[in-house]
């Protein structure tokens, strides 16, 4: 048995209050073992399985794998109990039938009601780069925040240019474009530089605040 990937499983973010599901994927050589023979258990002290499913594997990974008709078994797993915001290890055992089972190294980050996907902008060459974008996310009815504030710390944040696209402001999230000011690259050290940015409601110092690092790097330029 395999499970895909064949290494530690990033399951992504999950919602401390258990709103999103981890999925697993799991295939199999079927002359070893027939998926479809499995009732999937799991035993994990802090998951319980939601639910089952097999599927064909699409088109595109069996051509590259040679493993036409390929089926996998999707496996939806929920937490037992809201989680702690945070990055979460753990092995998953996964008992298909009496003698075929998986232990699974899983990671996780679990996420508050305030969050953002994005933990890092890289801006790559700054003379040459372009804007990013990324959303900062408000989960469980958490309210929008009306006023996005913002605090920068770092040699780079002499050339950012942040803004928000009030177009892209939804009931679930606001969207920022972070931009870097090339008529200002001159007044910072050249190689590679970086600045920390925090978005908030109301003070840095909220409970709800969201941290990221903005970096590149810088040389010589002709302005």
């Amino acid at each position: 048995m395999a499970f895909d990937p064949n290494s530690k499983v990033d399951l992504g973010f999950v919602h401390h209050l258990s709103t999103i599901k981890p999925i697993v994927y799991i295939t199999a050589d079927e002359k070893q073992f027939n998926l479809r023979d499995s009732v999937p258990d799991v035993n994990s002290v802090i998951f319980e399985l939601l639910n089952y499913k097999f599927e064909k594997k699409p088109l595109s990974d069996q051509m590259q794998t040679g493993e036409l008709r390929k089926e996998r078994l999707i496996l939806a797993i929920k937490p037992k109990k809201a989680l702690e915001v945070g990055v979460l290890k753990d092995y998953i055992r996964i008992q298909l039938a009496d003698n075929v089972g998986l232990e699974i190294p899983i990671l996780l980050q679990i996420v508050g009601d305030v969050y953002s996907e994005e933990k890092m902008i890289n801006f790559g060459n700054l003379s040459a780069c372009s804007l990013k974008k990324f959303k900062i996310h408000f989960a469980n009815n958490a309210e929008v925040w009306q006023d996005l504030k913002w605090e920068i710390n770092g040699y780079l944040s002499d050339a950012i240019v942040i803004s928000e696209d009030h177009i892209e402001r939804t009931n679930s999230y606001i969207e920022i474009t972070l931009n870097v000011d090339k008529l200002k690259l001159n007044s910072i050290p050249n190689g590679y530089v970086f600045c920390r940015i925090k978005f908030y409601k109301k003070l840095p110092t909220d409970k709800d605040v969201i941290n990221i690092l903005a970096d590149g790097f810088n040389k010589k330029t002709e302005i």
